[in-house]
């Protein structure tokens, strides 16, 4: 990796709106995205690709006063990806991540992927009821696969 480029980066203010986002490379980016990581593996975030000028429009018009100076950068990119964080976090969705990590055979061993469901549970309810704090930390989530993303 040379380090360098990315100490050196540019970062883009406005786009050009003639130019567009190579298909092969929006994949690529679209994988590593999917790809984050997320502390206990649980996922809580969803995102959302805006490539037609109408998607585009419609995000601007709704920005809100605050954020309108974004519309023109929204409008002019080949894609925005908007980057969600859930609003809870619904046993269904823990048991799809644990029904993916077994079909994936991330825990070779029942016995520990058990445990590891077991210690995510445990996790997520002190979050929940401990320190009442889950929505924040979904949020930090949300907020590494966003880092990783733009570095």
């Amino acid at each position: 990796m040379d380090l360098g480029k990315l100490m050196n980066k540019h970062l883009t203010r406005y786009f050009d709106p003639s130019k567009t986002i190579p298909e092969e490379t929006l994949q690529q980016l679209l994988g590593f995205l999917r790809s984050t990581p997320s502390s206990t593996n649980v996922q809580p975030n969803h995102f959302y690709v805006l490539a037609t000028p109408e998607g585009k429009e419609r995000l601007a018009a709704n920005l809100g006063e605050r954020f309108q100076d974004n519309s023109e950068k929204i409008l002019n990119a080949s894609h925005t990806v908007i980057l969600t964080t859930r609003a809870d976090l619904p046993g269904g969705h823990l048991q799809a991540v644990f029904d993916k990590e077994r079909a994936d055979g991330r825990f070779p061993d029942p016995a520990k992927q058990a445990r590891w469901e077991s210690m995510t549970r445990d996790f997520l309810n002190l979050r929940n009821y401990g320190y009442k704090d889950l929505n924040h930390w979904m949020e930090k989530q949300t907020y590494l696969a966003m880092g990783l993303t733009m570095t």
